[in-house]
């Protein structure tokens, strides 16, 4: 998830799985650019928009931008998989060192201390029994924990 000043600004979605030509990725990306009262009303956490932060560009312009950067992105990991993108990823942790609770299709299958992520990508969660690593499966993290935004 994207977050400005304690607010959700969007999130990013990664669904990867085999196929028998080898590996797929589902990216989906999400921006709230311009929130009325309405959608602002149905959501269930605080939000932000891009128009509360600066002045707009036309959504063309954002969503080329966007694309320009993932491009730049899956080329890097193409050539290097995760690895390299780590530390880039690791700066912008939004849940770095916060209480989470980890779910899979709606049920929690664990709870803890959100560590970032290792070379491959997986998540590093410390709970009581140590810290264990989640790469697979429909993962997400989800706020309601005391310490969590």
């Amino acid at each position: 998830m994207l977050f400005r000043s304690g607010r959700k600004l969007g999130g990013v979605l990664i669904e990867a799985s085999k196929t028998a030509h080898g590996s797929a990725a589902v990216i989906g990306v999400g921006i709230n650019v311009r929130l009325g009262d309405t959608p602002r009303a149905s959501v269930d956490v605080p939000v932000a928009d891009l128009a509360g932060i600066a002045s707009l560009p036309a959504r063309t312009d954002i969503l080329a931008r966007l694309l320009s950067h993932l491009q730049r992105v899956l080329v890097a990991f193409e050539a290097g998989g995760f690895a390299p993108l780590r530390d880039e990823w690791q700066s912008l942790h939004a849940w770095q060192c916060r209480t989470v609770s980890l779910q899979d299709a709606g049920r929690r299958i664990a709870q803890g201390e959100a560590l970032g992520v290792d070379d491959s990508g997986a998540l590093l969660l410390r709970s009581s029994g140590g810290v264990e690593r989640y790469h697979a499966g429909e993962l997400s993290l989800r706020a309601g924990l005391a310490g969590v935004p």
